[in-house]
C-alpha cells in the first residue's frame, strides 16, 4: 500500500513540474519578431540597435553590420561547481536584425539564437550558432528597449 501511495504521489509531483509550450501560429510569431515604424530612417534604426546591444552586453559583444543586417554575438564562459567537480559552460547569444525600407517607413525583423556547450568551445566561424529562441518574451523586451531608445532620441547625434 505504501509503495502504491508513494508511486502515485511521485507521478503527481513529476507531472506538475512540467509545462506545455504554447504553439504559436505564424501570425503570432511574426508579430513578435517583426515591426514596422513610420518616419524613422534606416540609419536611426542602426544607431539605436547598436546602442541597445552595447547597453545590454557591453564589452562582451561583437557587432557586424552587413548591408541592411546587423549580426550581434555575445560569447561568454561560466564556471560552476566546487573543487574538483567543476564544469565549464560556453554560451553564445546571437542576434540577426534585418532593417529594410518600406513605402510607409522601415521594417525590422529580428531573430535570436542561443547555444550552450558544456566543456567544448563553440566555433566562432558560425554566424548564428545554436537554435532559434521560440519564446516571445526576449523579443518583447527587445521591442520595449528599442521603442524607448527611439522615442527618447529624436536627434540621431544623441544615439
Amino acid at each position: 500500500m505504501k509503495k502504491i501511495f508513494f508511486l502515485a504521489v511521485s507521478i503527481i509531483f513529476l507531472t506538475s513540474c512540467t509545462t506545455a509550450n504554447k504553439q504559436l501560429s505564424y501570425k503570432e510569431w511574426s508579430s513578435s519578431t517583426t515591426r514596422e515604424y513610420a518616419g524613422i530612417s534606416n540609419n536611426q534604426f542602426f544607431l539605436a540597435v547598436e546602442k541597445l546591444f552595447l547597453l545590454d552586453y557591453g564589452n562582451e559583444l561583437s557587432l557586424k553590420r552587413m548591408n541592411e543586417t546587423i549580426f550581434a554575438k555575445r560569447n561568454r564562459v561560466t564556471r560552476t561547481g566546487w573543487w574538483i567537480f567543476k564544469s565549464t559552460n560556453y554560451h553564445v547569444d546571437s542576434w540577426r536584425i534585418n532593417i529594410s525600407p518600406t513605402k510607409d517607413g522601415t521594417k525590422i525583423t529580428i531573430q535570436a539564437n542561443y547555444a550552450l556547450s558544456a566543456g567544448k568551445p563553440i566555433p566562432d566561424s558560425v554566424m548564428m550558432p545554436g537554435m532559434p529562441v521560440h519564446n516571445t518574451e526576449i523579443y518583447d523586451q527587445f521591442w520595449v528597449k528599442l521603442d524607448y531608445l527611439l522615442k527618447n532620441n529624436d536627434n540621431t547625434n544623441n544615439l
